[in-house]
């Protein structure tokens, strides 16, 4: 049985207005991707909170809490009309966002207690994603999208030009904002991405990060690898709060905030980051940056882990 056609169904014939269905399939359709295929019979609020972090990533306040009552009406349906659940899973979260409490505080964490998390990661992959985000600044939709021809080992950089649409999984060019950066490495991540890379599967794909299915990672895999080891590692918040928890959205915050604390270049921070230049003297110090006085500050500022 496909029960989200058979709830979208359920609406045409309430006499629901197309572009309220519309939304509706949108959200399941997310949902349905970020909990990778499994049943809609069998998740619990874990997956309501790993859904509701990955939406606060790329939505507004106001747009997150449309996708969680949306979704709490389809598993209403599930409950009171189809009668094959017991519980809506959803209904108290969505509750308690009515009431305003889905603050998005973000942790605080010093850079020691951030060394420990890393070195705590003890699967290659996880660790060398982690330090990667962590170093590069790059967002989830640019890591997913990531080839093995964009890491170039004996010059230390890494080619950063598309990203992953986050409804189609379609690869598009460009950074998120159009940018196209390459960013320096320091020895420290070359040598992790080349300790990754051995154990790598030798498969059929181009992809640096694969999947399980040795494809692009879908949207939430990089969310629910780092919120694994957060919180095996003790290394989140242990509240239970969705804001709380650490992403690959935090992690980029945290090494923008490091590596201004180390006093590495503004510009060349902003450039590794892939923003658009604020005002114009951004954008002056950023045409007149070069590659060599990049890479130089980069590798003078930047955190090291000691792996």
């Amino acid at each position: 049985m496909d029960l989200i056609l058979k709830y979208l169904n359920s609406l045409k014939t309430d006499g629901l207005k197309p572009s309220t269905i519309k939304h509706a399939r949108i959200t399941l359709n997310k949902f349905n991707n970020c909990i990778d295929g499994r049943s809609l019979l069998e998740i619990d609020r874990d997956d309501i909170d790993t859904f509701i972090i990955a939406l606060s990533e790329t939505c507004n306040q106001k747009t997150t809490k449309g996708h969680v009552d949306r979704l709490n009406l389809f598993y209403e349906y599930l409950e009171e009309e189809l009668e094959i659940i017991d519980r809506n899973p959803v209904k108290r979260k969505a509750k308690k966002m009515s009431k305003g409490n889905n603050h998005t505080d973000r942790p605080k964490r010093t850079f020691e207690e951030v060394n420990k998390f890393v070195h705590g990661i003890t699967n290659l992959k996880d660790q060398a994603m982690t330090v990667l985000l962590l170093k590069t600044l790059i967002r989830n939709s640019e890591f997913r999208a990531l080839e093995l021809n964009d890491f170039d080992p004996d010059r230390g950089y890494l080619n950063v030009d598309k990203h992953m649409d986050k409804v189609t999984g379609e690869v598009l060019q460009g950074r998120k904002n159009g940018n196209v950066t390459t960013i320096p490495l320091d020895n420290e991540t070359v040598r992790i991405l080349k300790r990754y890379l051995r154990t790598r599967p030798n498969v059929n794909s181009d992809v640096l990060f694969i999947s399980n299915m040795d494809k692009h990672m879908s949207e939430h895999l990089p969310l629910r690898t780092i919120k694994g080891w957060a919180n095996k590692l003790n290394f989140d918040s242990g509240n239970g709060k969705y804001s709380k928890i650490i992403t690959p959205h935090w992690l980029r915050a945290f090494g923008t905030m490091e590596m201004e604390k180390r006093k590495m270049n503004h510009s060349v921070v902003q450039y590794i980051r892939g923003d658009v230049p604020v005002s114009t003297m951004d954008g002056y110090s950023r045409s007149v940056l070069h590659p060599d006085d990049i890479k130089e500050d980069y590798e003078n500022h930047i955190f090291k882990f000691d792996l």
